[in-house]
């Protein structure tokens, strides 16, 4: 259902955030980002809400939930703050790549 998200900028920082953790992880935090119930699953009801929004604004939301939530897991789990500086890196990666020679 993913392909039916009508903005990349929206689209490919979800796909990073479920690639690196987990669909349902992901999904919740778009869902957080729109106000809808988190159900952790991309529905119909979930991607007509997040098709009717600023493509902008759901993607700067979308991204503030993805960056605390690895702040939430270094605050469980301080061994993983090593890991910290790498996950905020790919939150803020811009999508779709402005890096030449990248292609996402």
């Amino acid at each position: 259902m993913g392909d039916a998200i009508q903005s990349d900028i929206v689209a490919a920082p979800l796909l990073s955030f479920a690639v690196n953790r987990s669909v349902k992880v992901a999904v919740k935090a778009m869902q957080a980002a729109l106000g809808v119930t988190q159900d952790g699953v991309l529905g119909p009801n979930t991607l007509a809400e997040l098709n009717s929004k600023n493509p902008d604004m759901v993607a700067k939301l979308f991204r503030a939930n993805w960056e605390n939530f690895y702040h939430t897991v270094v605050e469980l789990n301080p061994n993983d703050e090593r890991f910290l500086k790498g996950w905020i890196n790919r939150v803020n990666f811009p999508y779709p790549s402005t890096i030449p020679g990248i292609y996402v």
